[in-house]
């Protein structure tokens, strides 16, 4: 029977030791911190909302240029392509990390 302790969450900030219930370090009150999930969590949102953010400054960019010259630029084009595919990538990625994630 394999049986290890797992250690008890520490404070970052004064090294007090936290319980699963405390939210908040019982001593200097600084927040917990993030597990490995939800960090990755809000990374992966991160770099969608600057993904989707890029691909409409892009595509509203390009619709100006159309407006004033009448052409499409075609490495503008390229990039809305681009961020397109990536922002949907990370959506589905997040997706994908958040149905894996720990149940409430």
């Amino acid at each position: 029977m394999n049986t290890e302790l797992q250690a008890a969450p520490v404070c970052p900030q004064c090294g007090e030791t936290l319980t699963d219930e405390d939210g908040v370090c019982p001593k200097c009150q600084a927040p917990e911190p993030q597990n490995d999930w939800e960090k990755e969590r809000e990374r992966l949102k991160r770099l969608w909302v600057v993904a989707a953010l890029f691909f409409w400054f892009s595509l509203f960019f390009q619709a100006g240029l159309f407006i004033l010259d009448g052409t499409l630029n075609l490495i503008i084009l390229s990039v809305i392509m681009g961020t397109m595919v990536l922002g949907i990538f990370l959506k589905f990625r997040l997706y994908l990390h958040v149905r894996k994630g720990p149940k409430d």
